[in-house]
């Protein structure tokens, strides 16, 4: 992904299409700042590491739209807002 930033924006739209119908929640769109965080960001995770932050997103935001502050990364930038630190399999319990 770190070759192919331009692609970012298209698959966050693919995730959060994907997990605002898993999570009946459809009203949910990114803001421009987050797209260009997302973008600017390194995904030592990958597309796996994108989609799992997408998915946190969705389940822990209160807004209709994302924010950068939904998403906090790795190395002072971590996954997302919030104080929980388990799994999102955990998360979902």
């Amino acid at each position: 992904m770190r070759s192919r930033k331009s692609d970012i924006p298209e698959l966050a739209r693919h995730f959060l299409k994907k997990y605002t119908d898993k999570y009946s929640r459809p009203e949910l769109s990114f803001s421009e700042q987050t797209l260009q965080k997302l973008e600017n960001y390194a995904w030592p995770g990958n597309v796996r590491e994108l989609q799992h932050s997408i998915e946190k997103a969705v389940i822990l935001s209160e807004s209709p739209v994302l924010q950068p502050s939904d998403f906090v990364f790795r190395s002072g930038e971590a996954t997302l807002t919030g104080r929980y630190e388990g799994t999102l399999e955990e998360m979902e319990r």
